[in-house]
C-alpha cells in the first residue's frame, strides 16, 4: 500500500504505527524513545484513536479497533499486536 517493506514485519509495523500516531497528534514525529509511552498521555483522545486505528486499518490491512488502543495504548504493544494478528502487512 504504498509503504516500503522494513527488513522485518516487526520494525514496519513499529514504524507505521509511530508515523501514524506522529501524524494523528499532530507531532513531527515520534521516535523509538517513545515506544513505550502511553499514547493518551501524548494527547490521544476518542477522536483522534477513531482516526489513528482508520489509518493503520487502512495502511496495514489489519482489523485494529478503538478498543485495542485501550489494551495497548503505546506503540511498541499495538505493533506487537498488529504483528501476532498473523495478517499480511
Amino acid at each position: 500500500m504504498g509503504i516500503p517493506k522494513a527488513p522485518n514485519d516487526r520494525e514496519r509495523c513499529l514504524t507505521v504505527v509511530r508515523d501514524e500516531a506522529a501524524r494523528v497528534l499532530g507531532l513531527e514525529s515520534l521516535d523509538s524513545g517513545d515506544d513505550d509511552t502511553d499514547l493518551f498521555s501524548l494527547g490521544l483522545m476518542s477522536l483522534t484513536a477513531v482516526e489513528l486505528v482508520s489509518s493503520l486499518r487502512h495502511k496495514l490491512g489489519v482489523p485494529v479497533g478503538v478498543r485495542t488502543l485501550f489494551d495497548a495504548p503505546t506503540v511498541s504493544a499495538l505493533a506487537a499486536l498488529v504483528e501476532a494478528s498473523g495478517k499480511p502487512i
